[in-house]
């Protein structure tokens, strides 16, 4: 296990035990340590959404902390595609039984959503919501460059469908975490937008006088 340095020991001791926090913090200063650290002290199971190209780093970071490997599920969807019920059967196994940490990758929030003007529960991937009817709102989600909730029109006032259930999912649990390096990376509403995630109606106004404004 690692010893946090100072700065990580001062952003552990004020955010653990919220709702809701925001870490933003520079590629390298153990953003990640941080979150693992924080998310500990919370006995609700956790929901980490990462780039995919990172989830595996996320399990790696999780091991090295003194997370048992059976507490952890790395979703992978093309899995699930070969072997469909069976699958979900061994992860609601997993889930039943102490599974604590489920990490699923960012972009799998937009399969099969752009099709369907109503964004509902039942078009959050089936991990996720077997994770919902499992535990209720008693869930902790984690979401990892938090930057990518984003809209998808040049003015910026809709957002897109992966960001969409992203939101969904954050409005339906008790805890959330957010996290980047970069918060603004291109418009103030990459800034609006992840702090509706943390806590629906954040803002006083809407996106688009948000937008405006």
């Amino acid at each position: 296990m690692k010893i946090p340095y100072e700065w990580q020991r001062k952003a552990i001791q004020e955010k653990t035990g919220k709702e809701f926090f925001m870490l933003n913090c520079a590629c390298g200063l153990g953003k990640t340590f941080v979150f693992i650290s924080i998310a500990k002290q919370y006995k609700e199971p956790k929901i980490i959404i990462a780039p995919k190209n990172i989830t595996y780093q996320w399990k790696d970071e999780l091991l090295s902390e003194d997370i048992p490997e059976e507490k952890i599920w790395v979703h992978e969807q093309t899995e699930q595609t070969k072997k469909k019920e069976k699958y979900l059967e061994e992860f609601v196994e997993w889930a039943k039984n102490g599974g604590e940490y489920l990490i699923i990758a960012t972009q799998t929030f937009s399969l099969n959503v752009r099709a369907h003007k109503q964004k509902g529960v039942e078009l959050l991937p089936q991990v996720v919501q077997l994770m919902l009817g499992l535990h209720g709102k008693n869930l902790f989600v984690i979401l990892d460059e938090s930057s990518w909730i984003k809209a998808n029109s040049p003015a910026k006032t809709q957002l897109s469908s992966r960001s969409q259930m992203i939101k969904l999912l954050g409005s339906l649990v008790k805890y959330k975490a957010a996290g980047t390096g970069t918060m603004m990376s291109k418009n103030p509403m990459n800034v609006y937008d992840q702090f509706e995630f943390l806590k629906p109606n954040f803002w006083a106004v809407n996106r688009n006088e948000f937008f405006l404004n």
